[in-house]
């Protein structure tokens, strides 16, 4: 099964991706799953619209969903400055709080949560390809 949408560089439209996505994974995972795979896809997309487009709504992020039967997979391209976040630091959590920082944890996240890999888009910008296996379907 595939699915792709679009939608503008705003805020406010990462609740319609968040309703598709979970839409999408259906029953296939157990609820924690579930819920940490669409965390994921808003970190990736929250990221692209805040730093990589810095907010331009006239820009625009498709989001291409596969399912497979052990797994499912998110492209998310762009046009934005190339970025490969697998290029960045992880942060010293130990210290995050000490240090007063409040952001910075949305790629951690998303790596904890999916296998990560990154593409030049060959049109220009990134892309950013989220695997989450299902080894925890829901039974």
């Amino acid at each position: 099964m595939k699915l792709s949408i679009s939608i503008p560089a705003v805020l406010s439209e990462l609740s319609t991706l968040r309703n598709e996505v979970t839409g999408f994974l259906g029953e296939s995972l157990d609820d924690t799953d579930r819920g940490r795979v669409v965390l994921a896809i808003d970190e990736a997309v929250s990221n692209v619209i805040t730093h990589g487009y810095n907010s331009d709504e006239t820009k625009i992020i498709k989001i291409d969903m596969e399912s497979y039967p052990d797994s499912f997979k998110f492209i998310i391209t762009d046009t934005a400055p190339e970025y490969n976040p697998l290029e960045s630091k992880s942060p010293d959590i130990d210290k995050y709080h000490d240090e007063g920082l409040d952001r910075g944890l949305g790629i951690d996240i998303i790596r904890r949560i999916m296998e990560v890999r990154y593409e030049k888009n060959p049109e220009g910008g990134n892309r950013l390809i989220l695997i989450k296996e299902k080894i925890n379907e829901k039974k």
